[in-house]
């Protein structure tokens, strides 16, 4: 549930930056052309360095060092090799993930102004809209792995949202290509939250650091293959493909995901449970 909140506040966060966008058209007024972008990236680069400061305000989380601090037995040592064999496992399946992100996300903005003629004045709140639904499903998708488990709650969030994917490049109309986009996100990002903590889930509370870098690193790098395809098919005026050979990644994924990590899945403690609460 914590990770969730932390993702929804996330979402909040990406919300508020894109209402900001929404003014270049006015700041235009006063700074034309690339100036009034440029100044977005000031307001960016100063919100960078408050991120920093808080940081370096919070005091750092020390899990249980227990088993870091164990002696070198043959038990541990194969606990370790179990848990690589895990962080390898989610890395090669959320390559998949990574790759499919990429032919989407960085040049969805684009994808619409091609398509639509929508520009910045109309994304902006869009993608505002978009964010806090995607922001209040990461939190209720938190509540959900407790009665469901975070497995579950996962693959029906990313399997609903794989149906709108390969949805969204058909619409006819941008007022229903936004609203399907708005809820896809909704469902398939808000379970950015549950993910990040199966991630840590794989590992002992010393190794924890390492599993959520593997995690995002693993996603990331694949990514970057995504905007070179997606590029391509978009100048050749293939504006459906990038999302359909996203889909069929996105598939791959998910069955990956429910194949290999159903044995991972957390056990829930009493206080876990729905219903139930510590004091």
């Amino acid at each position: 549930m914590v990770y969730s909140l932390n993702a929804g506040l996330g979402f909040f966060g990406m919300a508020l930056g894109a209402a900001i966008a929404a003014v270049i058209p006015l700041l235009q007024h006063w700074w034309p052309g690339a100036l009034a972008y440029r100044a977005l990236f000031v307001l960016s680069a100063l919100g960078a360095v408050a991120v920093l400061l808080l940081l370096l305000a919070t005091p750092g989380g020390r899990g249980s060092n227990a088993a870091h601090d164990a002696p070198d037995t043959v038990a541990r040592h194969l606990e370790r090799r179990a848990q690589n064999r895990a962080l390898y496992l989610l890395m090669f399946t959320n390559a998949f993930n990574g790759v499919a992100i990429g032919l989407t996300a960085p040049l969805i903005a684009y994808w619409f102004d091609l398509k639509f003629g929508v520009g910045p004045g109309g994304l902006g709140p869009f993608f505002a809209i978009t964010f806090i639904l995607t922001g209040l499903a990461a939190v209720a998708t938190g509540a959900l792995t407790r009665a469901f488990g975070i497995v579950r709650s996962v693959v029906v969030g990313r399997g609903l949202g794989l149906g709108l994917l390969l949805l969204l490049p058909v619409l006819p109309s941008y007022g229903l290509a936004a609203a399907v986009y708005a809820l896809r996100s909704a469902v398939s990002r808000g379970t950015v939250g549950a993910r990040q903590a199966l991630a840590v889930s794989l590992v002992d509370d010393s190794r924890r650091g390492l599993a959520t870098s593997l995690n995002a690193v693993s996603m990331i790098l694949p990514a970057a293959v995504g905007p070179v395809l997606a590029g391509f098919m978009l100048q050749g005026g293939h504006l459906e493909m990038p999302f359909f050979l996203a889909a069929a990644l996105q598939f791959v994924y998910m069955v990956l995901y429910v194949r290999i990590f159903s044995r991972y899945e957390p056990q829930r403690t009493e206080s876990d449970q729905p219903g139930r609460r510590t004091i």
